[in-house]
Order: C-alpha cells, then structure tokens, then sequence
C-alpha cells in the first residue's frame, strides 16, 4: 500500500480474559479470533441478489479484523479480500484468510461438519482460537467450536435469555404495572424512549392509548433488524396483523434535529464493557441506515458515553452490543439496542484504521460512511485504477501519518463485483465538502467521468440518473408503468419490499429488461426469513 507504514506489531494474548468476565476491547482485540460467516439457504438458491447481499455482508465486516485473526472465505471473495488488503488492510495479508467452496455455506444441516473440514485443512491445532460469530444463531457456533476444540464468543445463557433483544427495555401491554429489567437494573425510565411490547391488537389499542402519541414506530422483538413501520392512526393500529410476531410499539416526538433537519441520531457501538469508537451519528433510510459520520459534537460524545457506561457496567456483556439514542434538548434518550455485531461495529473499526493511516495533528478531519451505487459492469481494480487516475484528492492511500495537509479522499473499504454498490470511507474538513467529496465519488463509480469531467444534472437533463419511487402499498399499475419506464443500468427503481410486489416485480424485469441491480427496496420484506440478508 503506497505511503502507509506498517502497524506495529500486534501481542496475541490467551482468550481465558476474554471469556472470563472481563470482557473488554483490549482482550478482544488480542484474542486469535477465528471468524465465521453464518449458512444461508439463499447461497444455494437461484436468486443472484440475495447471493450478492451475502457475500457483501460478510465483506463489508474485513475491518474488524487484526493481523493475528483468521476468517473462513468462499472462493469468490477472495478478490474482494485483496482489494479490502490494498486500501485498508494494514498488517493483514492472505495468511488471513481460509479459502472454502461455496457449498460450505449452502446448508445449515451440514455446516458444521464442513466448516470444521476446511478449517483443519488449515488450522491443525485451534485450541488457542476463539469463534467470532457473524451472526445471532450461536447453536451452530458453540457446535462448531466444541468440533474444532476452541472457544465460541457467545453471551452467558443468562444475558442471552434476558438481553439479547430489546424486551428488557420495555413492559408488556399486559403488565404495565410490573417493572422492566431495565428498572430493575437501576436503568432511570427518563433516559429511554416510551414504548410497549405488543403481542395482539389488543395491546396496540393499549400502547396507543397510553402513550398518546401521534406517531407509532413498530419493530419486531425476534428480528430487531427487520425494517420499522410507522402506525398514524388508531385505525392503523387496529388492522396491524402482527407479520413480524411479537413487537416493540414506541413513541415517536420532536426529536432534536441538525442543520438539515433530520433527526440526530447516535450509534455507540461496543465490544464487552467497552465502546468501540469512534461513536457515530446516521441519517436513516426506512429505519436502517445508509450514510454513517463520526461525532463531533463534544458535549454529545460526553453525555451519550457517560450514560452507555453505566449500562455496560450492569449488563457486562462479553461479546457485541450496540446503543442508539435520539436526543431531547441535547439530552440522549435510549432508542434501540442490539446484540451481535452490527453495521456500526464495521463502520467504527473502518474509521478507527483510516484514522491512524492519515490522522494529522495539524488540520481537523470529519469521517463519513456510506454505500454508493456502482456501474454494472465494474470490476474491483477497474474501480481501484479510476479513483487514484480521477485526482490525488480522492486517493487517500496517497497520505501518510506524517501529512500536514488537511485530510481530504476517499478510501473503499468493501467492494463485491456484480453487487450494488461500493462501501467507502470519505475525509474532509467540513461537512459541506464531504457532501460535496460523496457527490464526485459517486458520479465517478457510476459513470467514469474525471473528477474535473462531472456534469452539472439539471431537471431537463437527457443523460440524467433518475429515481423512480413507488410509496409503500403501491398497485401493481404503478409498480409495471415504473418498471417499464426506467432505463435499464442507468435508473433506479424504488419499490415497498412486499413479497407479492417482488415476485410481481420479477415477472415485469423480465419483459422489460430492468434488472434487479436497477430495483432499491425498502421497507419490511418477507422475501427472506434470514436477518443476515436484511
């Protein structure tokens, strides 16, 4: 990697402190981890996007990795691994990786014995190895590591029973009366957003009434993961079917906003008893979300780590755990909560490497995260090749720890030939010129151009990228007059994930050549019962 020193050299500690109640960022990043992407049944499906959504998953997770680690791989992400090693792999090289076939991953029911198949054609001794798993079915896991002789970085049966879903946070409609383990944990109610876990229209009814607010966001108990619906009506609430099973009715107000006007929301992802920084706010796309910046609010950062702090203490959890709040006067209040590696853990561990390969004393930098759609045809160095010809400004491999210039590039962290975009890191000063940073990337991943060669788009523009959107419960009219209208590789289709409107969808891409790298979804999908794959 041109202009980057090495890391110095990484001391491998034994996993007992990592598994013994004193879980911490430390003894984790010291640990030989061995990590292992979950199976999916779509691998061996016909559906190519939900493929291409595997293999970035699973790509778009190489920043967590440190030079001591291990990770078991197909064979088709070993370019992408390259290209993760080229721009911010430092100290981490092919030893890394364990390279399978695919059909490991094809099936459940055989997993494990595969898994441990091709990992001891590597790994003849695992004992000192401890298993990162990649996804929230830790059964599999523990068996992988009992064949294999190693540890498993799973929960405690007791944090797993009580915390591994946000229900410790909220009382059942039924029970309104009876404290919440969060209460019971000496958790202050104020600090955590008014909600409700429902289970029957009944209790919708209850949740609407009691806290009496205009708008419900509704997330599922079982898959936090899945896509939130909003409920603006009583009427609404009572014709909810509940697809998602049980679920967490919150209260929706005037949360603080930035400059923009959109809600502030922060991140703090976290890794035993200890948080994973950089702590990161994120601008939300059908409750998920799409562009990730690290805060700099000061007095932000103090508040929302002083109240994480005193949670981690009380549930001291060993493995992966992620707070998002929403603010009140500057004050943060507890939104959601997860267990098991999120996008935040990524997006942290990303930054937290570009940072030390080209943190200046001198200038400022503002980090920002996010996914920019690609050209179809795209190759991984083709991309490589074009962001260092464009300009040395958007190259950030150029810049050494040593620079006294002002911090301003972008840095590819995952790419997957064939999927729907590329996930990169952008660095500049300001806010305005990380926008404007985003911007030329992606018209230049799009379309080639040169980074001085970008055309203004106007509305009457003939060679315009054009957003074709369908709001949720569009007819099936709407959605075949948007298929047929979008031009194929150039525009984008966005369509309510419903699974009658993605197999509708599928039948109308066929006839009129739109294919599904052209379709964006959102919303809840039953297209897939994996959580992995949303």
């Amino acid at each position: 990697m041109s202009g980057t020193s090495q890391q110095a050299d990484e001391t491998v500690l034994p996993v007992e402190p990592l598994l013994g109640g004193t879980a911490t960022l430390e003894a984790f990043r010291a640990a030989k981890k061995l990590w292992i992407p979950p199976p999916s049944d779509a691998l061996a499906s016909r559906r190519e996007g939900l493929k291409r959504r595997w293999w970035e998953r699973v790509a778009r997770s190489f920043p967590m990795l440190s030079s001591h680690d291990r990770i078991l791989l197909p064979e088709e992400l070993a370019a992408s691994f390259q290209f993760f090693h080229e721009t911010l792999g430092i100290g981490i090289d092919s030893e890394c990786i364990i390279l399978c076939s695919i059909d490991v991953f094809h099936s459940p029911a055989a997993f494990v014995s595969r898994a441990r198949d091709a990992i001891r054609s590597v790994c003849a001794d695992c004992s000192s190895m401890v298993i990162v798993p990649m996804s929230d079915d830790t059964t599999l896991y523990s068996e992988l590591a009992h064949e294999l002789e190693c540890y498993a970085l799973t929960e405690e049966h007791d944090f797993a029973r009580n915390y591994r879903t946000e229900a410790w946070l909220f009382p059942l409609a039924a029970k309104l009366d009876l404290p919440t383990r969060a209460v019971e944990l000496g958790v202050a109610p104020s600090s955590i957003v008014r909600g409700i876990q429902c289970r029957t229209v009944k209790d919708l009814a209850v949740a609407w009434r009691v806290l009496k607010s205009s708008t419900l966001s509704i997330t599922a108990v079982r898959d936090p993961f899945a896509a939130k619906v909003t409920l603006t009506s009583l009427a609404e609430a009572k014709n909810y079917d509940f697809p998602m099973g049980p679920i967490i009715a919150r209260e929706e107000r005037d949360w603080d906003r930035d400059e923009a006007g959109l809600t502030v929301r922060v991140s703090v992802p976290c890794v035993g008893t200890d948080v994973l920084e950089p702590i990161l706010s994120h601008v939300s796309l059908g409750g998920r979300p799409v562009i990730w910046r690290e805060v700099a609010n000061v007095g932000v950062h103090e508040k929302t780590l002083e109240l994480v702090a005193s949670m981690l203490q009380k549930l001291a959890p060993r493995s992966f755990t992620t707070f998002e709040f929403v603010f009140v006067d500057g004050m943060p209040t507890l939104y959601r909560y997860f267990s098991g590696v999120t996008r935040a853990h990524v997006v942290a561990a990303a930054i937290s490497r570009a940072d030390q390969m080209v943190r200046s004393s001198e200038s400022r930098t503002l980090w920002s995260a996010c996914r920019l759609p690609c050209a179809q045809d795209l190759s991984v160095w083709t991309l490589w090749q074009r962001l260092q010809d464009a300009d040395s400004d958007l190259d950030l491999t150029a810049l050494s720890p040593e620079s006294t210039a002002p911090v301003r590039g972008v840095l590819p962290t995952c790419f997957v030939p064939g999927a729907v975009g590329m996930h990169c890191l952008l660095a500049a000063p300001t806010e305005a010129e990380l926008e404007a940073l985003r911007a030329t990337t992606e018209a230049l991943v799009q379309d080639g151009a040169s980074a001085g060669e970008i055309p203004a788009v106007t509305l009457d523009h003939a060679d315009a990228r054009r957003v074709w959107f369908a709001g949720d419960g569009a007819s099936t009219q709407t959605i075949c007059a948007i298929l047929a209208a979008a031009r194929p590789q150039r525009d984008i289709c966005v369509l309510p994930a419903q699974a009658s409107t993605e197999r509708f969808a599928e039948f109308v891409q066929t006839a009129e050549g739109v294919t599904e790298d052209d379709v964006l979804w959102y919303g809840d999908s039953d297209a897939t019962d994996d959580p992995f794959l949303r």
